[in-house]
C-alpha cells in the first residue's frame, strides 16, 4: 500500500476526497504533485463506512480497476459487542494467480486498555486472554456488513497512485469518414451502441 487514509464513522466521501486533494496539492517542497487517489463513492454525502460495507462498487473512481470497497480496507478499528475496543488488520498474505490482491492468511489485532480516555492517551496492546479470533472477525466484517459484528469507529483505506483523467469522445462523423459502411447505417449502428451502453 503506497499510502492510506484513516476515515472516522461520521465522515463523508466529500471529506475524504477533500483531504486527499489537499494532501496532493501540498506536494513535496512547495510543488503541486498529485500522488494519490481514493477509490470511493460518487455521492459526496454518503459515508465511506456505509458504502464500503454495503457493496462499495465505484463507477467513477477506479472501482472496476481496483475492486470493491472492502478491497480498499487495510485496517479496522471497532468496538465489539463485548465492549472491547480493537484494532486489527492482515499481517500475513500470499499472492494468488489471477487476482489483483493477495489472499489474507493471518489477521492480528490489539486491544485498547484505556478506551474512555482521549485518543492521544489510548494504550494499545495485547488483548486480555487472547480470546478474539481476528481471522474470523476480519472475514465477518468484510463479508457480512461492518456494523453487524461491532461498531466500526474508523477504517483505514488504501490510496492508489494518481492517474490523470482520460476522456474518450465518440464522434460519429470521424467513424463515418473512414468507413466503407453507408453513412445512414453507420449513424444508426453507433446510436444503438451508445444508447445500449
Amino acid at each position: 500500500v503506497p499510502a492510506y487514509i484513516r476515515v472516522g464513522g461520521g465522515e463523508s466521501w466529500a471529506g475524504v476526497y477533500e483531504s486527499v486533494k489537499i494532501f496532493n496539492e501540498l506536494g513535496g517542497e512547495g510543488e503541486s504533485s498529485y500522488r494519490y487517489h481514493a477509490v470511493g463513492g460518487s455521492a459526496p454525502t454518503v459515508t465511506p463506512m456505509g458504502w464500503t460495507f454495503q457493496g462499495g462498487l465505484s463507477a467513477n473512481t477506479g472501482g472496476r480497476t481496483y475492486g470493491f470497497g472492502v478491497d480498499q480496507v487495510v485496517q479496522i478499528e471497532a468496538v465489539l459487542p463485548t465492549g472491547q475496543h480493537v484494532l486489527f488488520a492482515p499481517t500475513s498474505w500470499e499472492e494468488q494467480s489471477g487476482y489483483r490482491y493477495p489472499k489474507t492468511t493471518k489477521v492480528s489485532g490489539i486491544c485498547n486498555a484505556k478506551p474512555l480516555l482521549p485518543e492521544d492517551q489510548w494504550e494499545w496492546g495485547p488483548c486480555p486472554n487472547n480470546t478474539i479470533d481476528f481471522d474470523d472477525l476480519w472475514f465477518a466484517f468484510l463479508g457480512g456488513g461492518g456494523g453487524t459484528y461491532g461498531i466500526v469507529t474508523s477504517i483505514y483505506l488504501q490510496l492508489h497512485e494518481y492517474k490523470p483523467l482520460s476522456v474518450v469522445s465518440l464522434d460519429p462523423d470521424d467513424f463515418i469518414k473512414n468507413c466503407s459502411i453507408p453513412a445512414e447505417d453507420m449513424q444508426q449502428g453507433l446510436s444503438d451502441v451508445i444508447w445500449s451502453f
